[in-house]
């Protein structure tokens, strides 16, 4: 997961359009945008005040960043992290199970518990 997509995500975990959050850390609409996009990256300390918008600290704010690209599990949506855990589901979800749940939302919302991530994995691994 690249550092655009954390913020994103964190944002809309948090139920926040962009202007809020730009308007709480002290930065643009339009920034914001382009470091979501992944077109900008911004200076640690933006990401310092990102942090406090969030109120994460700035170690938080960079858990589950993988700076290639890549998703880790600390950057995956808690509950979909805490089933992934799971002595008995975890083993049955690889990269492309993840990828694809933390990526669901309907109507505007993504699942948010182990157990509404574990019930859209098993009605999907039922379809696919």
């Amino acid at each position: 997961m690249t550092l655009g997509q954390r913020i994103q995500d964190l944002r809309t975990a948090h139920d926040l359009q962009q202007r809020e959050v730009a308007k709480l850390a002290g930065i643009t609409p339009a920034f914001l945008c382009d470091i979501e996009r992944g077109r900008t990256n911004p200076s640690l300390d933006t990401c310092a005040r990102l942090a406090v918008v969030f109120s994460l600290s700035l170690q938080d704010l960079m858990t589950g960043v993988n700076f290639n690209g890549g998703r880790t599990l600390g950057a995956l949506p808690a509950g979909l992290r805490q089933l992934a855990q799971h002595p008995e589901f975890g083993p049955q979800l690889n990269a492309d199970w993840l990828h694809l749940l933390s990526r669901i939302e309907y109507q505007g919302r993504r699942p948010v518990t182990p157990e509404q991530y574990l019930c859209l994995f098993l009605a999907l691994r039922r379809i696919l």
